[in-house]
């Protein structure tokens, strides 16, 4: 994503390389709201220094008074917490205009209509030549049974597929690798609480999200809606998830395991049976 620095400093030169890459772009709805929540962000930062000085006098002031600056502390609070949140709301929406911007091209890069006037600039050995036809990664992958189009597309639209058995634990391995890189080199891994990043989950729901972290903390971004045709499913693996942690708590170790046996995603009764008995030293 481009640095919105960059549209502020030199929108000039971004306007500039969209049009090189031949794709059509107004800065103008990305300065505006910029603009809006760089406002956002001092009305913040104002309301943030007020909520801490009342609580510095709350502190101070003698018992008898406590009760009234705590009283208008808290309509204090009220407001900053709606503040944060439309705080969020501009940012979501800014970073989904921003995520719409090319990247400037560095100046040496030829223009060219499309990819039949590309500039060669070396070539190293020879492409191979085959004495069959060769497959394409769709085909070999169905072949071994490593990818599901038909399923994927039938489940979420076109344009997606399950991947299954070793390539998916490849996926897997990548994710894992990338994510150990990423850490080594200071980044922090989040797992943040829902809180309409994903409208059909609730709440309380852990969700896995892209996060801008920044000074003023982390901010989850909104990544829109489940698949209709995954929904069900989510929501009811969701509903089964919560009857377990449910009956766990309350002592029921025979409702637990009934109702994560009844969870689409554990294959049978004996499988729950093992899960309960791994998670209830946690619980």
């Amino acid at each position: 994503m481009i640095d919105i620095r960059l549209i502020r400093d030199q929108p000039e030169l971004v306007e500039a390389g969209a049009r090189k890459k031949r794709i059509a772009l107004d800065l103008g709805p990305i300065r505006a709201l910029d603009a809006r929540r760089t406002s956002a962000q001092q009305e913040l930062d104002r309301l943030r220094s007020e909520q801490n000085a009342a609580a510095k006098a709350i502190g101070q002031a003698p018992a008898a008074e406590r009760a009234k600056l705590a009283e208008g502390a808290k309509a204090g609070k009220a407001q900053l917490k709606e503040k944060e949140e439309a705080y969020a709301r501009l940012g979501t929406e800014l970073d989904a205009l921003l995520l719409r911007v090319p990247n400037v091209p560095a100046a040496e890069v030829p223009e060219g209509k499309d990819d039949s006037e590309n500039v060669e600039i070396k070539r190293w050995g020879e492409p191979r030549r085959f004495e069959f036809e060769p497959r394409d990664h769709i085909a070999l992958g169905e072949g071994q049974d490593w990818i599901d189009v038909e399923r994927g597309a039938r489940i979420a639209g076109s344009r997606n597929y399950f991947l299954k058995g070793d390539l998916s634990l490849l996926e897997g391995a990548l994710l894992r690798f990338a994510l150990e890189s990423m850490v080594a080199k200071g980044f922090v891994p989040l797992s943040v609480p829902n809180r309409s990043n994903i409208p059909d989950l609730h709440d309380e729901d852990v969700v896995e999200v892209p996060c801008v972290v920044s000074a003023n903390g982390a901010r989850p971004l909104h990544v829109g809606r489940v698949p209709d045709r995954v929904r069900p499913l989510l929501t009811k693996v969701k509903d089964y998830e919560r009857l377990t942690i449910a009956a766990a708590r309350a002592g029921s170790i025979a409702s637990a395991q009934d109702a994560l046996a009844a969870n689409p995603l554990v294959p049978n009764r004996a499988t729950a049976g093992r899960i309960i008995d791994d998670l209830l030293p946690l619980w």
